[in-house]
């Protein structure tokens, strides 16, 4: 009996001093936890929320104000959905981009699946527009496009030095010690919990909003340079990132807003986040609002669905060739018909062509 009531007495203490935490506290712990994974699935999506430009309506010779709201209206209809997975141990992370236009019955969708090995510097693209652009052998019809980065060509987009384990690991610690800090050195009462949804709500008006993010490119960049990404030449430019005067003066002429909120999980990590960003000019002419949702799950246990080894690959050098290859019989057959004079050759090598190039 004593036994069970110590263990009682222990329960009421635990539970109630977990009770005592405060948003803030809490929020600091999960994210902490969080970020001490070394990999996950995630699930994204973006959009926006508003978007306007005032215009003088009454002149009604200026044609390009109907442009102007054209354009917002398009704009307005997009949206980007990201599904994939991150493991930082083996360097590599995967992404299924979705761009969605949905308006007046009118719904276009772009899919690309990619793989990024950091380790080794290979780009994988799975089944998307290039298969269009490019027909594929049927042999090659279900592989992995591969792009070596280590190609010569390739590397002056992706130098060396930018994409690699060691940056993509950087990167990755960089985001979390921004992060971690950009929360942590913030006033605490601005995070509470929000009785409608149980979530922890972080709501900044301007001047929070811009202290969040100043601490979050100092803490960001000063890792960055540690870790050598950056140069000491690039480390004093970025720095300007982090500093309150300057980036204060800079978003004096508009007003921001940004609403953050987070959802844990039962092990006490985050589970989905949901920013929320509204910015406008002093004068009121320009609004814009932007929403991400991102949902994360199986911490420590990413499950990648590209498997370039299962599924083989093909190198896009030689998806180009075979291109190239395939519209050798329409310049062949083009040549042959200027010459009307040539008929029997134009005849015997028409059935070869086609028979050659089957997609003819």
């Amino acid at each position: 009996m004593r036994f069970q009531a110590a263990l009682a007495v222990a329960l009421a203490v635990f539970v109630s001093g977990c009770s005592m935490r405060t948003p803030h506290e809490s929020l600091n712990a999960a994210l902490e936890k969080s970020f001490r994974a070394q990999g996950y699935d995630y699930t994204s999506s973006t959009r926006i929320t508003k978007l306007s430009v005032s215009h003088d309506k009454t002149d009604e010779t200026d044609r390009s104000a109907v442009y102007v709201d054209k354009g917002l209206s398009i704009l307005r209809s997009l949206s980007l959905q990201a599904k994939g997975s991150v493991d930082i141990r083996q360097a590599r992370s995967e992404a299924l981009y979705d761009l969605r236009y949905a308006q007046n019955n009118v719904e276009v969708s772009v899919r690309v699946p990619l793989m990024a090995d950091y380790e080794n510097r290979v780009l994988y693209i799975g089944n998307s527009f290039l298969n269009t652009l490019f027909p594929m052998r049927p042999e090659d019809e279900k592989k992995l496009i591969r792009f070596d980065l280590n190609d010569t060509m390739m590397q002056s987009f992706f130098p060396e030095d930018a994409f690699n384990a060691s940056a993509f690991r950087s990167m990755n610690r960089a985001i979390q010690e921004g992060t971690l800090k950009g929360f942590a050195e913030m006033n605490g009462s601005l995070a509470y919990y929000d009785a409608a949804s149980g979530n922890i709500r972080v709501r900044l008006d301007h001047d929070d909003s811009v202290g969040w993010f100043v601490r979050f490119s100092d803490a960001a960049i000063v890792r960055l340079f540690q870790d050598g990404v950056l140069s000491k030449e690039e480390y004093g430019a970025y720095m300007i990132l982090s500093d309150q005067k300057r980036i204060s003066a800079l978003f004096e002429r508009f007003v921001l807003a940004t609403d953050f909120e987070i959802a844990l999980n039962r092990s006490g990590r985050v589970e989905r986040v949901t920013v929320r960003l509204d910015i406008s000019d002093a004068e009121g002419s320009f609004t814009a609002g932007i929403e991400n949702t991102t949902s994360i799950e199986h911490y420590d246990d990413p499950h990648f669905t590209l498997d370039p080894e299962k599924a083989g690959t093909v190198h896009f050098h030689d998806v180009v060739k075979n291109f190239e290859m395939l519209m050798e019989p329409v310049n062949t057959l083009d040549k042959i018909f200027q010459e009307p004079a040539d008929v029997n050759d134009a005849l015997g090598v028409l059935p070869s062509a086609l028979k050659t190039h089957r997609v003819l």
